[in-house]
This record gives structure tokens, C-alpha cells and sequence, in this order.
């Protein structure tokens, strides 16, 4: 989800036992309503979080109870900086999201859903290549050609060595 999307996510739109967000059109940078996927662990953060507000209203209470971005900026550096990570931003985790799911298998067209964009082109900014990536492009490339090199087929290469 967008920073804004988390902003405004109320409670209502949290369906813990689909384990789904949905996205108000209103919400969405794009006026499209969405819906995202919730994993196990979220789902149990965000049932362990909604069972520690009192005081709640039916729906309409804000999820994360902030609407001021500098408590999140503030508070996202310590965590980043109790877990030894330099240099992350809040929207490498969108990077992030998108780079496992298409190394999973996911379609572009799915996962551009998925993130709210409405041009595939920004979707694939999104996924990043990996060293398993170059790897499997690699096997893939290998299983094309029919089979790999022998052993002594690859110490004679350019370059001399064996994987």
C-alpha cells in the first residue's frame, strides 16, 4: 500500500477473516478502489493491534491512529536503526512487495492490480532483478540450449573456472 493508503486505512475496510484490505477509491492515488492481501503475519499483528485499542469506534477508527506523517518518520527510523538497516525508506517496502511476487510467479497484470497502477510500465520500475533472478535466467538459458557444459567443457571457458 501507498503511504496515503495506510494513512487513511480505518478499520472498516480491514476484513481480518478474508484477510484483505480494502482500498476506498477515495483513498487510492489513482480513484480506483482496490483490494490487497493480507499475510499470516500482518493478519496476526493486526489482530493483536485491534485487540489493544479501547475506546473504539464501530469501523471508523483510523488503523494505525495517526494522521500526521512525522510520528511514522520518526518512529520508522528507530525501527530501522534497532534493526541495523541503513538507508530504508517506508517506500522500498512497496519495491520490495513487488520484486517477491514476481520472482514467485506473479503476472505484471495481477501484481500492477495488486499496487494501484494503472500503466504496466511503472509496475515494472517496481521489480527489481536479484542475483537469483540473473541465476534462474541463467538455468533457464541453460535448459534452452539443451544441456550445460561438462566440467571440463567450463574450465575450458574464457575466464577458466567452475562454478
Amino acid at each position: 500500500m501507498r503511504r496515503g493508503e495506510l494513512f487513511k486505512l480505518v478499520w472498516s475496510d480491514v476484513d481480518l477473516d478474508s484477510r484483505e484490505i480494502h482500498i476506498q477509491a477515495m483513498n487510492a492515488k489513482t480513484m480506483k478502489p482496490r483490494t490487497v492481501p493480507i499475510s499470516e503475519r500482518v493478519s496476526a499483528e493486526l489482530c493483536r493491534l485491534y485487540n489493544s485499542i479501547s475506546d473504539r469506534e464501530a469501523g471508523g477508527t483510523l488503523v494505525f491512529g495517526i494522521s500526521e506523517k512525522s510520528n511514522v518518520w520518526d518512529v520508522f527510523q528507530r525501527i530501522c536503526e534497532d534493526a541495523g538497516l541503513e538507508g530504508l525508506r517506508l517506500h522500498d517496502l512497496r519495491h520490495t512487495f513487488a520484486t517477491r511476487q514476481a520472482q514467485a510467479g506473479m503476472p505484471v497484470t495481477e501484481l500492477a492490480g495488486l499496487l494501484g497502477h494503472t500503466v504496466l510500465q511503472t509496475t515494472m520500475r517496481y521489480c527489481n532483478a536479484t542475483t537469483d533472478t540473473v541465476k534462474r535466467a541463467a538455468d533457464i538459458l541453460n535448459s534452452l540450449n539443451g544441456s550445460s557444459l561438462s566440467r571440463n567443457e567450463q574450465e575450458n571457458e574464457p575466464g577458466g573456472f567452475v562454478n
